[in-house]
Parts: C-alpha cells; sequence; structure tokens
C-alpha cells in the first residue's frame, strides 16, 4: 500500500505557481510523483524540512552572469580521464548553455585538512570547501574525490557537502566492482548536479520525487530521480533560462550508455524532449 503523500496537491501547486506561457506540458503534475512520506533512517524522518517554492527561491537564486560565470569542477586525487569527461559532459548537458569546465587535479594531502579514520581515512568535508580556491571566472566550484567525507565528529560520513558557492562530493560510497564503473558514473552524475544545484539556491525538495531530495543512505540516494521536479525545473530555468527541448536532448545523448539504468533515464529524458 502506498505511503501518503508529503503534501498536498494544492501545496504542490503553489510551490509550482503559474507555469511558464507556452512550457506547461514540461510542468504537468501527471509527469511526475509526488513525494512520500519518509520510512524510518530516510532524510526527511530525521531533517523536518519544509521546502522552497519558486517564489521563496527568487529571493534566493544565484544567477551566474559573464564574465563569472562558469561551473568549474575540481578533481582531488586521481580520477579515471574517462569518469571526467563523462561527468563533465553530463553537467554541460544538465546546466544546458551554462560553460562548465574541468580543472587541473589537485592532491588531497595538499589541501591540509582535517581526516580521520572510521574503518578508512575520511576527510573534513567543511575543511575541503575552506581551502577551495575560486578562478577569476568561476560563478561555483565543486571538488570531487574517491576518497570518504565527514561533516562533524558525530556523522559518520557525507556524500557531499555545499556551502555558498563551494561544494565536494565523493565517489567512495559509490563504488561496487562487481557492478561495474558505469553504475559509479551514474551514481556520482547525480550527486554532482545535485550538489551543484544548491549552489544556484536551490534547497532540498520535499513536494515530488526529485533530483533535490535529500538522503541518509545509498539506497535512499539510489531511490530519487535523475529529473527535476516542476519546483525545481523552473528554479534552475529561472537561473539560466534554457531551451527546455535542447536541454533534455542532451541530456539524451549523453545517457546513451550500455548501463540499463542510464538506458531507462535516456528514454525519460527523450520523452521530455518530445513534450512540444
Amino acid at each position: 500500500m502506498n505511503r501518503p503523500e508529503y503534501s498536498s496537491f494544492e501545496e504542490r501547486r503553489q510551490a509550482v505557481g503559474e507555469p511558464l506561457p507556452g512550457k506547461e506540458k514540461y510542468f504537468d503534475e501527471s509527469e511526475f510523483e509526488a513525494l512520500e512520506f519518509p520510512k524510518s533512517g530516510d532524510w526527511l524522518a530525521s531533517h523536518k524540512e519544509q521546502g522552497q517554492s519558486f517564489s521563496q527561491f527568487q529571493s534566493e537564486a544565484r544567477v551566474p552572469l559573464p564574465p563569472r560565470n562558469t561551473i568549474y569542477i575540481q578533481p582531488l586525487g586521481e580520477i579515471p580521464s574517462p569518469m571526467l569527461k563523462f561527468i563533465h559532459s553530463y553537467c554541460s548537458a544538465f546546466f544546458w548553455g551554462n560553460p562548465v569546465e574541468v580543472l587541473e587535479p589537485i592532491r588531497m594531502e595538499n589541501l591540509q585538512v582535517a581526516s580521520r579514520v572510521n574503518v578508512f581515512r575520511q576527510y573534513h568535508a567543511g575543511g575541503i570547501i575552506k581551502k577551495l580556491k575560486m578562478p577569476q571566472r568561476a560563478f561555483c566550484v565543486l571538488a570531487i574525490t574517491l576518497e570518504d567525507l565527514y561533516p562533524r565528529e558525530s556523522w559518520n560520513f557525507v556524500f557531499g557537502l555545499a556551502a555558498g558557492n563551494k561544494a565536494v562530493f565523493s565517489f567512495a560510497r559509490f563504488q561496487e566492482p562487481k557492478k561495474g564503473e558505469e553504475l559509479t558514473w551514474f551514481r556520482a552524475s547525480r550527486t554532482c548536479t545535485h550538489e551543484i544545484s544548491h549552489m544556484f539556491g536551490l534547497s532540498h525538495c520535499v513536494y515530488y520525487k526529485c533530483l533535490m531530495n535529500g538522503s541518509n543512505t545509498l539506497k535512499e540516494n539510489d531511490r530519487r530521480p535523475s529529473n527535476l521536479c516542476p519546483v525545481c525545473l523552473k528554479k534552475i530555468h529561472y537561473c539560466l533560462n534554457f531551451d527546455f527541448k535542447a536541454r533534455y536532448q542532451a541530456l539524451a545523448e549523453v545517457c546513451n550508455r550500455p548501463l540499463s539504468l542510464f538506458q531507462r533515464q535516456k528514454d525519460n529524458f527523450l520523452h521530455k524532449s518530445k513534450l512540444y
């Protein structure tokens, strides 16, 4: 039996506001699933978030404007070149029309941030963010690493952390060697775009099943979709003013990979590209 919805239809309608003229099908309620009440251990069971409507977002939005409009990806340590290339392509499609660049890698030990041993070596996410440098043309910087992260002593780990126009996330808990590297890529692309979206001013979503849902565990992370819901899609469009059809087509092309998860996502993006 389905759990009750976390928000009412009227609350979701008010959160979206008026759909963009001529683009109504991209925001049609029937194209999305409402978020259900959390189960024990889920993000919303322990974080009582109220949600951020589109009208609330407008006063908090961070819009990238030239010359400081580039999204930079900063590798920390050795990350395979094919993975970096894919993440760059995925982010370029997701934030369609906005420049995305990959910086030269930095060795984690050169940052000199706090670390601890919690089964294995972990690095302090907030310490990393403080040490990140902003290139001259940067709108934001996202550091990525294969090392595990923690945000404070009381937490076991964290997938990623964003603060203002800087963020960091880890692939450490995404890897399952027996299932192949593309599963890591799939998970990484979703967390990467989630964290960058925070730097545009988006809060966690409580209205629909959405890329911007919070997650406590890898299982919960895997449950959330790669799509933005109507509320969050409208927020990102407000910042970037992209062409919906071109964006979905670009995402479908990037997702044309052997992994079945990518294939399902490709089909979903193609469907959305054909709404008009």
